[in-house]
């Protein structure tokens, strides 16, 4: 398994590249799904795969793989189109062989509509978590708003916050993600109180 410094000088500049090439041919660009969510997705997979002892190439090429569907469909149901979308790009980069099933299973079922079940893999489960846990805190106050805010109830988007608590696979997970869990709950029990006082 390669060190985390030669997944930067190898595997992190080229995964950007192609993350950028394959937004710039996608029809519709999910705000709340570019480079900044990857950048943050990844920081939490390095965090949590290096403590865990995971393969760190194929969480990286995961992360930033994971939502190319995202930029074609406006769907919690985008992992199957973001690991067929992935396919060609992992062999035009000539990602190790027998990485890239572990890679595209990672993707495949890091989205809501998968059980727990299914992410019977390290990769897939910390995929799943870092990625769930960018809904929680300031920034999940902002996808939130910026996503469902004024489209859906506020009751929905609490029940979506539980749904994805309840869904962390690794208990480092609840641990790392606890203050900001707190935090996104206080702010949308807060804005419910103040929209409807009664």
């Amino acid at each position: 398994m390669p060190e985390q410094s030669e997944l930067w000088e190898k595997w992190i500049p080229v995964l950007e590249r192609e993350l950028g090439i394959e937004m710039k041919k996608a029809p519709a660009v999910s705000q709340v799904h570019g480079i900044d969510h990857i950048h943050r997705v990844w920081k939490r997979c390095l965090h949590l795969g290096t403590k865990l002892n995971a393969d760190l190439e194929i969480l990286a090429a995961a992360v930033y793989l994971h939502d190319l569907g995202r930029h074609y469909i406006f769907d919690k149901a985008h992992g199957e189109l973001s690991a067929r979308l992935a396919l060609p790009v992992l062999e035009r980069i000539d990602f190790p062989p027998e990485k890239r099933e572990g890679t595209l299973h990672a993707i495949r079922v890091h989205d809501v509509t998968f059980g727990p079940e299914q992410r019977d893999r390290l990769e897939s489960q910390i995929l799943y978590d870092a990625d769930k846990m960018e809904t929680l805190g300031v920034i999940g106050i902002l996808r939130y708003i910026l996503a469902l805010y004024g489209n859906q109830p506020i009751d929905f988007i609490l029940e979506d916050i539980e749904e994805r608590w309840r869904g962390f696979a690794l208990p480092e997970t609840r641990k790392l993600a606890e203050d900001d869990y707190e935090y996104i709950k206080r702010f949308f029990h807060r804005l419910k109180k103040e929209i409807d006082p009664s």
